[in-house]
């Protein structure tokens, strides 16, 4: 018995990756009855930029309907790696068995999802239920860390297509990957000198872990590729990333917070969402992002000539820690009893709207402490599973209030993925 074949080529012709594959079937016949045509073949790529390729990419499902069919015409047949990829960037796939187009068969749908495996070691969740009269997956559920971010997360790619006999050129089917799930990074820096501001990690805060996805030919879907989400809002949770040491952030560049090197960043259901507001001093379940930093005003010298000391004049803030030719103020978190501490930290919140489409990367860029922007707002207190050793909890009655001066400002950019960037106001 011979294997079906899948060749996947890379090729990286931009600063993007870009992957293909193709797919040729053999193996034996299927025990229905079928009038065999041409042995039918897939041409397969994955849309630009994705987080899968050559490497990663452990095979995938396909799925067929032909029409007139009472059942499925290929029913979520596996494509696995039959050897390494090759110097060139190809590789080879297998599929159990061998389809041909039937010859008295016009049309045929096409559903392909990957990658395939075992999800539970893969950190995604999604049971499929794709028949001749309806397709969808169920519980799509990302793999959830407060420490880690994305890093664990599996990518989630989809594929949908109906093909006419005669547009399939020797019954080669096209079908296009694209990505279901909506990436999201964090970034922050620094808006003036004269503060010092260390970070220690973020969280996007209050949103859906699961939801379900199905194909849609409604013409409002067809910007991201026939792709309908509805996300569960009854259990709202927080993705975020820990850093391993403290960062101090800059005034020239964003420095990342969850999405960097370590490939952090969040893959996570498509959904819209309101941002957090806040009545009597307490937080609806609207979303936000939460920073865990500590912010001090830095001053030149080992210390203040007198008459000079602005900061202590404005703020009533005594805590003073002398380094090199500088010496600097806690602003935040409040010192406790005048002393000034290096290692207590407190949150910080900024709140956001959210509207997250599948296939596009949202890069929410936070400024701290610059002319128009100060610390943040008190978020409430994040509980269990958040660090909380050497952490100032939020003042009771304070959920809400500004912490210094103004909000925390903010843009949002999209990109391809497709590439959004958020700056929010940071207060």
């Amino acid at each position: 018995m011979n294997n079906s074949r899948v060749k996947l080529s890379y090729a990286a012709k931009c600063a993007m990756a870009f992957s293909g594959l193709i797919l040729s079937s053999c193996a034996a016949d299927e025990v229905e009855v079928v009038n065999h045509g041409t042995e039918i073949t897939f041409t397969t790529r994955v849309s630009r930029a994705t987080e899968i390729d050559i490497k990663n990419f452990n095979g995938f499902y396909v799925y067929a309907d032909a029409a007139g069919y009472p059942t499925m015409f290929i029913n979520g047949d596996e494509a696995k790696p039959l050897s390494d990829p090759d110097s060139n960037g190809h590789n080879s796939f297998g599929l159990e068995n061998k389809y041909y187009w039937p010859s008295d068969v016009e049309t045929i749908r096409f559903w392909a999802y990957g990658p395939s495996g075992k999800r539970d070691e893969g950190g995604l969740n999604v049971t499929p239920q794709i028949t001749v009269n309806s397709q969808a997956f169920s519980d799509v559920t990302p793999l959830q860390s407060l420490t880690d971010g994305g890093k664990d997360q599996r990518d989630f790619v989809v594929a949908y297509t109906e093909v006419e006999r005669g547009s399939a050129t020797g019954m080669a089917v096209n079908l296009q990957f694209n990505h279901a799930f909506a990436q999201v990074l964090v970034n922050a820096k620094l808006g003036e000198e004269g503060n010092r501001v260390h970070v220690k990690g973020a969280w996007i805060m209050n949103v859906a872990s699961k939801g379900g996805l199905t194909f849609s030919e409604e013409s409002q879907y067809d910007d991201v590729n026939h792709m309908k989400w509805g996300p569960s809002y009854s259990n709202l949770t927080s993705y975020g990333y820990v850093l391993t040491q403290p960062d101090i952030l800059n005034k020239i560049e964003y420095t990342p917070l969850i999405g960097g090197k370590d490939n952090s960043s969040l893959m996570l259901v498509p959904q819209k969402r309101g941002k957090v507001t806040f009545t009597d001093n307490k937080a609806d379940k609207g979303a936000y992002i939460m920073v865990l930093c500590r912010v001090e005003a830095e001053h030149k010298g080992a210390t203040h000539v007198e008459g000079e000391d602005e900061t202590k004049a404005t703020t009533g803030n005594d805590a003073i820690f002398v380094e090199d030719d500088k010496h600097y103020h806690q602003l935040f978190p409040a010192p406790v009893n005048g002393k000034f501490d290096k290692d207590k930290y407190g949150y910080v919140c900024v709140p956001v709207d959210i509207e997250w489409k599948p296939g596009h990367k949202y890069v929410y860029n936070l400024v701290f402490c610059g002319k128009t922007s100060g610390a943040g707002i008190y978020p409430p207190n994040p509980g269990e599973g958040f660090p909380s050793d050497n952490v100032i909890p939020t003042p009771d009655g304070d959920e809400g209030k500004v912490i210094l001066n103004d909000p925390i400002s903010f843009d949002v950019s999209v990109g391809s993925w497709t590439e959004i960037t958020d700056t929010p106001d940071v207060q």
